[in-house]
């Protein structure tokens, strides 16, 4: 709360690295990003918390790529 983490929400993109220690400050359609080892790379996997509108546009992304 100290760094203005509520006002940042409601108007700007916030990477969180520790989102977990939020608890219930956290915001209920956050997305959420998870990492995990592949292979020799990474994968991501989204969560879109509640925003499937966001889903297209995710997708479209990710296939030109």
């Amino acid at each position: 709360l100290e760094l203005g983490l509520e006002a940042a929400f409601d108007s700007a993109i916030s990477l969180i690295e520790w989102p977990d220690r939020l608890g219930r400050l956290a915001p209920p359609k956050a997305l959420r990003l998870r990492f995990a080892h592949w292979g020799d790379g990474r994968q991501v996997t989204v969560d879109l918390g509640g925003r499937a509108d966001l889903a297209p546009a995710l997708e479209a992304d990710f296939a030109r790529r």
